[in-house]
């Protein structure tokens, strides 16, 4: 039977940063998508998720599937446990980090649209 849907295993990537900083463990979920991305990240004690950024077009949603994580985000610290979401707008005012304190594997969905135009900037 054929239902039309083409389906890819997802496509696993260790993120480090250049000073040798081993952020999240991410799966690309929708790797064929056109419009919209969604990522599963998991993020091991003491790891955040990426550099403190913002984007100046698409919004992104954040969605905890398991574990305790904090998020920075316009200068507040706020505790998101599993099953807890949060959406943030483009722009400045919005600017974000994601990070596990806690002593246990966190993951995470992280969704968003593809918005050609849009500039991540990176603030550390």
């Amino acid at each position: 039977m054929t239902t039309g849907l083409d389906h890819n295993s997802p496509i696993k990537k260790q993120i480090t940063l250049q000073t040798g900083e081993l952020l999240g463990l991410q799966e690309d979920l929708t790797s064929n998508m056109k419009q919209f991305k969604v990522y599963k990240e998991a993020l091991a004690p003491g790891r955040r998720a990426s550099r403190t950024h913002y984007h100046t077009q698409k919004e992104e949603f954040i969605f905890v599937l398991k574990g305790d994580l904090v998020l920075y985000h316009a200068n507040k610290e706020i505790h998101l446990a599993a099953g807890m979401s949060a959406c943030l707008p483009p722009g400045q005012d919005h600017s974000h980090v994601l990070m596990n304190k806690s002593s246990a594997v966190a993951e995470v969905l992280l969704v968003f649209p593809q918005v050609s135009d849009d500039d991540i900037v990176y603030q550390d």
